[in-house]
This record gives structure tokens, sequence and C-alpha cells, in this order.
């Protein structure tokens, strides 16, 4: 979406021009009562500064005025929606202040205004949706480097050149790996239902699913991003096949 600072710009390229909105909210309009999970994989906003991250909210579980007396909005469900944060939602570049007082905010702004989505620092969190025989387990992986507004240390300035970048790194899929064995062992906390595990039956046939801001793999054809940093590939990426996902979804890349 790349909202920024709430306004409604008309510049064709502008990620969320009236048109835009309006197109995404056309197509919604057929599948919206009948979705169990809306996701949106991040960089909401442009700047990762309050106003545009109220915006894209807004947007997403409310209407907003548009130009010419128009309005839209998809007004999906708070407790349907899943959202992560991108890395233009964790470095708020193009705000005023001293860089250490920016780098501090990281996600600071995303949590405040997305509580029922706080991501952790690293790390990640789950979902799980039933319907009859067949389940769905999502994990939602924090991609965004540094995106830690306590362990963050002005004097660190090797972090600077990293902020709000991609990172998967061993922890990660070593945490996806742990959730996983919970799972298949019947111990993986229900996360809907208070002080219930998942059986281990189900979780074992469930269609398993991970979201992340970041690719894994640079889409063909498009131009190689150091940004994205993989600590660790082989190793990383063999925990996340020990964990047994089938299907990756992420954002970032424009193509």
């Amino acid at each position: 979406l790349h909202c920024s600072d709430g306004k409604l710009e008309l510049e064709p390229n502008h990620k969320h021009a009236p048109e835009l909105l309006l197109g995404i909210e056309q197509a919604m309009k057929p599948l919206g009562p009948s979705l169990d999970r809306l996701i949106v994989t991040g960089d909401l906003s442009n700047y990762g500064d309050p106003g545009s991250l109220s915006f894209a909210r807004m947007w997403l579980t409310n209407r907003i005025a548009l130009v010419n007396g128009r309005d839209s909005g998809l007004s999906f469900p708070l407790t349907k929606l899943r959202v992560i944060p991108g890395n233009h939602d964790a470095w708020n570049n193009k705000k005023g202040g001293t860089l250490a007082n920016r780098l501090q905010r990281a996600i600071h702004y995303y949590n405040a205004e997305f509580p029922d989505h706080k991501m952790p620092s690293e790390g990640c969190y789950y979902d799980w949706v039933e319907k009859g025989d067949h389940a769905i387990y999502i994990a939602y992986l924090n991609s965004c480097h540094l995106a830690d507004t306590e362990k963050y240390d002005s004097s660190d300035r090797v972090g600077i050149d990293k902020i709000a970048r991609g990172k998967v790194s061993i922890e990660h899929s070593e945490e996806l790996l742990s959730l996983h064995e919970m799972g298949m062992r019947g111990t993986l906390e229900h996360p809907q239902i208070s002080g219930s595990q998942i059986p281990a039956e189900k979780y074992s046939k469930a269609l398993k699913i991970l979201v992340m801001h970041h690719y894994l793999f640079q889409p063909t054809g498009s131009k190689r991003e150091r940004t994205l940093e993989l600590d660790d590939r082989n190793q990383v990426f063999r925990n996340i096949a020990y964990a047994d996902f089938d299907v990756l979804i992420c954002g970032h890349k424009h193509v």
C-alpha cells in the first residue's frame, strides 16, 4: 500500500492512488464476506509514520474519504485481518529528528497502530484456521532487521546501515522448527482457545503457510538486491524445509 502521511496522491505511480484503492475494493467485493483471513505482507506505509499507518488501518477495517466526494475501504473485520510490518514500516527515513532517534523508533509506530498484530522484535507468531476436517497453520515471521526498540544502542554504528533491511537468521528458522516439533507432538498451544493444544493428527495434516515481508528466493528476472541479507542460507533453508511449509507468502518486491 505504501500510504504516505494519510494523503491521497494522484501521481500514477503512487501506491495508494484513489483508483488503485477502488480497484482493490472492487476485486475484494465478491470474496470479502467468505474470507477467513486477509493477510497484508507489510509496507502499509511509505515512511512508518503514525499518520500513514493510521490511514492504512482505517482503509483496511473501515472506509476513508477520497477525492471528488468518493470514498473507499475494505471494512474487513479486525478479527480476520492479519498484518505484518515491512521494511518501510520499520524505518522513519523521511521524518525529522536525529538519526539515533529515528533508529530507536523502528516499528514503534507500527506496534502502536496495530497492537492486535504486534510483532515480536525477532521470531514469529502463528495462526490456526479450522473447518470440519480441514485446517491451515500460518506462521508470521518478522523479517525487518533491527526492528527492536529496546535493544538498539545509539553507539552501535554497525547497525545503522542495516536498518529497514531484510534478514532471516538461523534463530528465526529454529523457532519455526521448534513450533513445528510442538505441533507434531500435540503440545502446540491453540491460538484461539486458551489452555488448549492443537491435536497432533490435525496439525500434521494441515496446510502450512509461512508469511514474511521479504522473499527467500530472488524473483526470476529481477535485479539482485543487496539489502536482503540471509544468514547461513543452507541451514535456514534446511530448517524451513524440516518445518514442512507448503506455501510461502511474501511482499517487498514490486513485480
